[in-house]
């Protein structure tokens, strides 16, 4: 790819960029009305590249697809008397998936009630004190509420895309002083394939959150740091693990990786291309995931990865975590501030 075609091809995909979710629903076609594994499978695509729900029952949740419409949990009545459940996209956001009836079964006396959880996906079953329940959802995903789901990352898009923007500014003059036969042939930007190679790695970082102790190999120091915060900041663990499991924030963090690598100058470009920009997009992912809990536990994750390839490639990529995570850290502030107003209803 020439450099004149290298910039009109980032510069396309700069302005495709906010219709990345868009693009996401797509090429799941329709999957909010079918089951997940259906449409992973006939699509050869990774089973976690699908959103999930989550139905939450006192201390006990279940995930599944978001086309499993008859799914149950087991949880114990709390010494108060009274069962709280959740119905929920699994996102940062808490978003509801409300109107929707849930059977409650007293697995010890054989009772059996249906209730219709409110507009907030909320309702409330009074019980008896240590006895056991099933909880068992009877009720699918609309349109509407994948819709409203879609549409709470609209300020992370667009922060994103102003930051890869605002990066292009700074590699585009590169690109017009290079040489016409400049390399660069968006392989990873425009790929879907590049997608479903990456997916399953990326989501390794929840191993990395759930245990760091078995990674010190890839951590280092930190590792110990890190299983620290699990037990001295668990608000900040539990940010972290919400990104983690977030699909639709993964994939957008993706897609600024993958246009971010394929914009950087030229002479950055040589350094990364041949035989490891694939791996390189998945430790940029990783790394801004690992930030959110503990900003040393990413650099020393990426500085373990990237050693090897040279000191220019690791600040690069210590710049994009950096840069990524002020866009980051305001997003999960919003999600804070979006479920306190949502406890508050």
């Amino acid at each position: 790819m020439t450099q004149a075609a290298h910039i009109t091809f980032i510069e396309h995909e700069l302005d495709g960029f906010h219709q990345s979710l868009v693009e996401y629903r797509q090429q799941m076609g329709a999957w909010y009305s079918r089951a997940l594994d259906t449409v992973s499978h006939a699509a050869d695509m990774p089973s976690l590249l699908g959103m999930d729900r989550v139905l939450r029952v006192g201390d006990a949740q279940q995930s599944v697809g978001l086309g499993d419409a008859d799914f149950s949990t087991v949880a114990r009545c709390p010494a108060g008397g009274v069962l709280k459940i959740q119905s929920r996209f699994e996102s940062a956001y808490d978003v509801a998936i409300g109107n929707i009836p849930v059977e409650v079964i007293g697995l010890d006396d054989g009772s059996s009630r249906v209730i219709l959880l409110d507009e907030h996906g909320d309702g409330f079953h009074e019980c008896a004190a240590g006895g056991r329940y099933q909880v068992r959802v009877q009720g699918g995903v609309s349109a509407q509420q994948v819709d409203a789901l879609f549409a709470s990352y609209a300020g992370l898009t667009a922060d994103l895309e102003q930051w890869l923007r605002e990066q292009w500014q700074g590699f585009k003059p590169h690109w017009q002083q290079s040489p016409a036969s400049a390399i660069g042939n968006g392989v990873l930007a425009g790929s879907w394939a590049a997608i479903t190679e990456v997916w399953d790695s990326i989501k390794q970082v929840q191993a990395i959150l759930e245990d760091p102790l078995k990674f010190v190999e890839q951590l280092g120091s930190e590792a110990a740091k890190l299983a620290q915060i699990a037990t001295d900041a668990p608000k900040v663990m539990e940010q972290a693990m919400l990104l983690a499991s977030d699909e639709a924030a993964l994939y957008l963090l993706l897609r600024t990786a993958m246009i971010w690598l394929e914009a950087l100058p030229p002479s950055e470009v040589a350094q990364a291309a041949a035989g490891f920009m694939v791996s390189l997009l998945i430790d940029l992912v990783i790394g801004v995931v690992l930030t959110i809990a503990l900003p040393a536990a990413g650099v020393a994750y990426l500085s373990m990865r990237l050693v090897k390839y040279g000191a220019g490639i690791l600040q690069s990529a210590v710049g994009f975590v950096t840069g990524v995570l002020t866009i980051l850290t305001t997003f999960m502030r919003a999600v804070d501030r979006y479920k306190a107003v949502a406890v508050h209803r």
